[in-house]
């Protein structure tokens, strides 16, 4: 795991990104009067001045936004829809987005900084927001509907199961990162320790991977696109990406209460346009996997391996919204409940103070 050390003098450097991102806004109008002499064309003049008020009113209200996700991948696709196509701008939103190679922990640093106005991550984001920084703040959103990782080992390995890995170096992204708490909970699921596997933090996937093939970890998690891309190299320990067995709200969109309740519009629309867009994709896959190359988040995989990834995101084409991402982008109650299961079963969130689900959601803009 990193040292006291380590994880200060990445703090130090995360604050000193987080510095970078600033938003404004502003609007204006004005009117006129009429002369006896000319009574008729004074009242063509009002009513035209009235009729293009009521246009000026009638135009959709324009908001900024600037948003922080963990680790550039696949996964992020819908982001850099909304962003580069349009699925933002649609619904009057201009957003930036900025990205950070780390877990939750570091955005969770970042966030309470002051920097950016939605944070992409894990639930275990807002709690450690509320618990550590008794910060207000409002899952506004769903992302993922289930876990995006698998436990992998050597293709041809003896480490086939949990169980086979007692004593043997397991990667996660990072310390306090949402792969943290699933690979400590699914190891207690398994009715074993976590203090008998060294769970230790690696970086993103592409990292991973590299200490696998060189037998610096017996066992790392994996992702699309890599996990397509290496599966010859690679056998399965265990797959967490099932909506229907393991429903977990791996990745959420979260802002700052005060700012949703100041203007609840802007976060409306950020969520309308995260599920226009993957509607988009769940209707054209063609499309979707143009964007995915278009985008260079889909990596160097084949086209058959493209599809693949789409199919584990969107769910299979016979079974729509089924996938990784939430369709709606609706955060429920019954998700809370599965990420609150997940984050105390783990060991590292203690039942007190863990923030309610109406605590989360009270101020959730309606879409």
């Amino acid at each position: 795991m990193q040292t006291t050390d380590g994880r200060t003098a990445s703090r130090r450097v995360i604050a000193a990104i987080g510095l970078t991102l600033a938003l404004t806004l502003a609007t204006a109008c004005g009117s006129g009067a009429p002369s006896s002499a000319a009574s008729a064309s004074a009242a063509a003049s009002a009513s035209g001045a009235a009729a293009a008020s009521a246009a000026s009113s009638a135009q959709p209200k324009s908001y900024k936004l600037s948003m922080l996700l963990v680790t550039a991948g696949f996964y992020s696709l819908p982001v850099w829809l909304m962003e580069n196509q349009g699925f933002a701008s649609q619904n009057g939103l201009t957003l930036t987005s900025a990205q950070f190679q780390s877990g939750s922990g570091a955005a969770s640093v970042i966030f309470a900084g002051g920097t950016g106005d939605v944070s992409g991550g894990g639930m275990d984001l807002p709690v450690v927001l509320h618990q550590k920084y008794h910060m207000d703040v409002t899952v506004i959103g769903d992302m993922f509907q289930t876990n995006s990782f698998a436990l992998v080992s050597k293709a041809g390995s003896k480490y086939k199961t949990l169980q086979d890995l007692k004593g043997q170096v397991i990667g996660i992204t990072g310390a306090g990162a949402w792969s943290n708490y699933l690979v400590d909970y699914q190891i207690k699921q398994a009715g074993l320790d976590p203090k008998d596997f060294k769970v230790t933090p690696l970086g993103g996937i592409p990292n991973q991977m590299a200490a696998l093939e060189s037998d610096k970890a017996a066992a790392v998690i994996t992702q699309a696109p890599q996990q397509q891309e290496n599966a010859s190299k690679t056998q399965v320990i265990a797959d967490w990406v099932d909506a229907t067995k393991y429903p977990a709200p791996a990745l959420v969109f979260t802002a700052r209460s005060s700012q949703v309740q100041k203007d609840p519009g802007a976060y409306a629309a950020f969520v309308k346009a995260y599920a226009a867009a993957v509607s988009k994709m769940e209707k054209d896959r063609t499309w979707a996997a143009q964007m995915a190359t278009q985008s260079g988040l889909a990596g160097s995989v084949t086209p058959a391996a493209l599809q693949i990834e789409l199919d584990q995101y969107l769910g299979p084409q016979d079974k729509p919204c089924t996938g990784i991402w939430s369709c709606t982008g609706a955060f429920n109650e019954a998700m809370y409940n599965e990420g609150k299961k997940l984050l105390t079963g783990s060991g590292f969130f203690p039942e007190t103070d863990f923030p309610t689900f109406t605590q989360l959601t009270q101020y959730a803009p309606k879409t």
